[in-house]
């Protein structure tokens, strides 16, 4: 063989092995991706010092204590979830069971014929443990469907008679035209009450398509009707009544209307009887779930004795525009699997959580979205998903003040307008003195009351803001005069004055201050609190949030002239001592010999949707709070004025993106330099090693 063909065949060979090195090299790198799929073979831990990607402390705490078997059942069809959010439901749920081995969790898929043992099973124990409760509800209901079957046989006896009756009597006598009406309704319910008690009894049952019978829609049906229909019967009776007293009627028909009139009052004390119990019945929740269920996807949470449903929407949420006066904004709700299951636990643990009512003097609702976000929706839709009762008390509409269940732990939110510097503004508004009442009466009855402060125009003009005497109520004074203002480096490097302040740092050893510190916090035209060295009553203050002074920052009293409008500050307008802004106070309560607790705010919009709600980027289509701290300061607030310390604690909220916190200056010099000088000097090393190490 001569040397070119020794050299051809040794090519071919170096090519077949290269061939086979890749083919290998190939096969490994599929067995490994294959068995990396696996469960099994994979494992997760948190690394971090703060452990950012685990549950979080709330959600722990409220494990730790868990006690019996807890079910969590996620109904949803697989082709309809977006894989990337699937897994984080899948994440979630499986450190809910590594961190309480009590709890079950399982993934149903309904449109799966192979699920269908699981589903079944999974109806089968919500009827177990709602047993006693659909006992009760079947008693009342049967009860009422025997009135309403008497009420039939009435209407049958007494339909034809209410027509003769109609022929006899004059059109111009009174009440006339209104028994008329009755008469027809009485023909209609003698020929057709089988209808309705056929839409009741489908309302009980259960089939492919209502998996669990409605029971609270058959009481809620039954009692409608019962009420409706014993009224129409006491109408009936005080007309024969009333006819009874005129002279000019025939013998036989007043006869006929003495000897009915008592028959139509027995019957419709009869209805309203069969309809006081189930008015009386509570929603069912095992009703509110079936419904849930019905409309094909939900997640199931079950306890030892109540369970609970999370809509599916909430779990996989969309990403929903707002529009502003200029333009629409895009929000996304984020994934809060955690805090939903978190919370639907604790609503299944506490009897009563909190209710929570918001005090405003504005002729509309704070809760619909409002002028360039001016508006409530944000913190409502927060608080709803915390299982929180949320309402409203509009006194300036004059709406009734709002009652709690009995044993219920009510938490009053004082939000006060920010009233504008005009001439027809200066006095305060009709509804605002309304408020200004209501805030100091909930103070003197010893209500726990969250009050956030606006600065106000009436100084300026010589006059005294009437809130500083509701302030002076807890001792506290406040200056609504004055406002701080920042001096910052703008985007385009030019000095900007700014009137709202971040504060990420809560010292105060306040449970309050322990859940939010760390998380960022703005608050809007900030103002000036004064705390008596010594109280007169008892009372103790915690200073939750201050800002701290600063060559930049100083009270400006021109503050409604707007940020850019204001001149630069004078000498005497810093300040060098901190400035409380949030302050929680526990006081002797008025009336009882209890505690009362109350918070202030010295800043006024800091709860709003366009402040508390503000999102940036943080890539693929995400976004993430910008002030987490605002609702969780509102979160853990609500739970310390509720009195129930236990559910203060970082929530899950906090666990949407890990943040970098306390980096001092000196951190970001080093990091600098390590990212300009140390990579490139790193790789330029590393080169001279290759280099050195292949030349010798």
């Amino acid at each position: 063989m001569t040397g070119e063909a020794t050299v051809t065949v040794r090519r071919i060979f170096a090519a077949i092995n290269l061939a086979i090195f890749l083919i290998s090299v190939l096969v490994i790198l599929v067995a490994l991706n294959f068995f990396s799929l696996q469960p099994s073979f994979r494992a997760q831990i948190d690394a971090t010092k703060t452990r950012a990607y685990s549950l979080s402390p709330q959600t722990r705490n409220l494990l730790s204590d868990l006690e019996g078997d807890w079910t969590i059942a996620l109904l949803v069809s697989e082709r309809y979830i977006d894989p990337p959010l699937r897994r984080q439901v899948d994440e979630v749920l499986r450190r809910f069971s590594e961190a309480a081995p009590s709890i079950t969790v399982q993934r149903i898929d309904p449109t799966d014929p192979g699920s269908l043992e699981a589903y079944d099973a999974i109806l089968a124990e919500l009827q177990m443990i709602y047993a006693d409760l659909v006992q009760t509800y079947d008693v009342a209901l049967d009860e009422g469907e025997r009135a309403f079957t008497d009420l039939q046989d009435f209407a049958r006896q007494h339909a034809g008679p209410l027509q003769s009756l109609l022929s006899v009597i004059p059109r111009e006598k009174a009440q006339a035209e209104q028994l008329q009406a009755r008469a027809l309704n009485m023909n209609v319910l003698a020929t057709q009450a089988e209808k309705a008690i056929a839409v009741i009894h489908d309302f009980r049952s259960s089939d492919d398509v209502q998996p669990i019978p409605d029971y609270d829609a058959a009481r809620s049906t039954l009692v409608t009707a019962l009420t409706q229909w014993g009224n129409q019967c006491q109408d009936i009776a005080f007309i024969f009544e009333k006819w009874l007293e005129l002279p000019d009627l025939d013998v036989n028909v007043l006869s006929y209307l003495a000897e009915t009139r008592g028959e139509y009052e027995v019957m419709a004390q009869k209805l309203v009887t069969a309809a006081d119990p189930l008015a009386r019945l509570a929603p069912l929740e095992l009703s509110r779930i079936g419904r849930q269920i019905q409309s094909g996807e939900c997640a199931l949470i079950m306890g030892p004795d109540r369970a609970a449903s999370i809509r599916s929407s909430q779990l996989f949420p969309k990403t929903i525009s707002r529009p502003t006066a200029t333009a629409a904004v895009t929000f996304d709700q984020r994934f809060r699997g955690e805090q939903l299951i978190a919370s639907t636990i604790r609503s299944l643990i506490i009897d009563h959580m909190p209710l929570v009512v918001f005090v405003h003097g504005d002729d509309r609702s704070l809760f619909r979205p409002g002028d360039r976000q001016a508006d409530l929706v944000g913190v409502k839709d927060i608080l709803t998903l915390a299982r929180f009762e949320v309402k409203e008390w509009a006194v300036g509409r004059r709406m009734t003040r709002p009652e709690a269940k009995k044993g219920q732990p009510v938490v009053w939110i004082v939000v006060r307008p920010v009233r504008p510097l005009s001439q027809e503004s200066i006095e305060p508004s009709e509804g605002e003195l309304r408020l200004i009442d209501a805030t100091s009466l909930l103070i003197d009855e010893g209500e726990s009351v969250m009050l956030s402060i606006y600065p106000s125009p009436l100084p300026h003009f010589g006059q005294s803001d009437p809130w500083r005497k509701v302030v002076s109520i807890l001792e506290l004074e406040i200056d609504t005069s004055r406002a701080v203002f920042e001096k910052i480096r703008g985007p385009a490097g030019i000095d900007v004055k700014e009137h709202g302040q971040v504060i990420q740092t809560f010292t105060d050893d306040h449970p309050v201050a322990v859940a939010v510190n760390g998380l960022p916090a703005y608050f809007n035209l900030p103002l000036s609190i004064d705390i008596p060295e010594t109280s007169l009553s008892g009372s103790t203050f915690s200073v939750i949030a201050h800002i701290e002074p600063g060559p930049n920052r100083w009270l400006e009293p021109d503050w409604y002239r707007g940020a850019n409008n204001v001149d630069d500050p004078k000498e005497d307008e810093y300040f060098d001592d901190p400035l409380p802004l949030v302050i929680a106070i526990d006081r002797p309560h008025p009336i009882e010999r209890s505690r009362q607790r109350c918070m202030l705010f010295g800043s006024g919009g800091w709860m709003l949707t366009y402040i508390a709600d503000r999102v940036y980027s943080i890539g693929g289509n995400r976004v993430a709070l910008e002030f987490p701290g605002n609702y969780e300061l509102m979160l853990a607030s609500i739970a310390w004025l509720a009195g129930m310390d236990e559910l203060i604690a970082p929530s899950p909220m906090t666990q949407e993106i890990a943040r970098l916190q306390n980096i001092t200056p000196a951190d970001r010099r080093r990091w600098l330099w390590l990212t300009l000088v140390g990579l490139p000097s790193a790789c330029v090393a590393l080169g001279l090693m290759m280099w050195w190490g292949r030349r010798f």
